[in-house]
């Protein structure tokens, strides 16, 4: 028997899981059935709602809708482009860089 699913994983799914992730972070990992992620985030976001206010909900739901997303947390997903900023950063300076001249030791011309 095939399982229907409530929402779909098209773009429209996405915005409507991310839309109602606002109002219950967590709800998006409930509907990919991610029971235990979504209770986490679910929780966090209460906790997090009566600490910080609307920041600390929001900040919550947007690592929600990373993970439904990406399979990865927010902070994953921000360490990898960091890293990857660091590598083309590298590379480009690899490029214009001049190249090292090595000097042996040595009488200098003014010692001789």
């Amino acid at each position: 028997m095939e399982q229907t699913q409530f929402v779909s994983d098209s773009t429209a799914g996405k915005i409507a899981k991310a839309t109602l992730d606002l109002g219950l972070p967590g709800f998006s990992l409930y509907v990919d059935k991610e029971l235990k992620q979504g209770l986490i985030h679910s929780l966090l976001g209460v906790a997090a709602g009566a600490a910080f206010g609307v920041p600390g909900l929001l900040l919550v739901s947007a690592n929600s809708i990373a993970r439904a997303n990406s399979g990865k947390h927010l902070w994953q997903l921000g360490k990898e482009r960091v890293e990857a900023f660091e590598r083309a950063r590298a590379e480009e300076d690899e490029e214009h860089s001049e190249p090292v001249v090595k000097r042996t030791p040595g009488k200098r011309a003014s010692q001789r």
